[in-house]
Parts: structure tokens; sequence; C-alpha cells
């Protein structure tokens, strides 16, 4: 079952979601309800971690230093492919 829903944005970010969606061929819709979507999805899969595997992300993560982002986590992994590819 469909429902309607009112987003307020700025209007940039609506022209870039616009602009995104054209690009790939999907809908406003369709973009809207993709990000939701994933916002359940990884949700779900911390919660399908196993104490263990919590204990050992706690073991390997260094004192005093805050756990990276994944952007930053993605953009560390996209620079050693490029060093690793020159």
């Amino acid at each position: 079952m469909f429902t309607k829903l009112t987003l307020r944005l700025e209007k940039d970010v609506i022209e870039d979601a616009k602009s995104w969606a054209d690009e790939n061929q999907v809908s406003l819709s369709q973009l809207v309800s993709m990000l939701f979507k994933s916002l359940r999805v990884k949700r779900k899969h911390a919660s399908d971690l196993t104490p263990w595997t919590k204990k050992l992300m706690g073991i390997a993560r260094e004192k005093g230093k805050k756990q990276p982002t994944d952007e930053e986590l993605k953009e560390s992994y996209i620079d050693y492919l490029e060093e690793k590819y020159k």
C-alpha cells in the first residue's frame, strides 16, 4: 500500500536529488524509498552481529581514537586501491 509523504527540503538538495534520480532513471519517490529501506537494512545488519564479534570489534579499536565513519573507511580503501593499481 502506498501513502503520500510531504517533505520540506532546501531547494538545492531537491535539485541535486532530481538530477541524481534522472541520471539513474528512478523517480524521486523511488529514491526516497530506497534511502529509507537502506536505513532499515543497516540497522538490521548491526544487530545481526554476535556478541563475540562485537567484543572483537571493541578489542581492535585503539583507545582514545574515535572509530572511523563509513565514509572515512571508504575513502581510505579507495586511496589504497588507487595506490595499488598505479
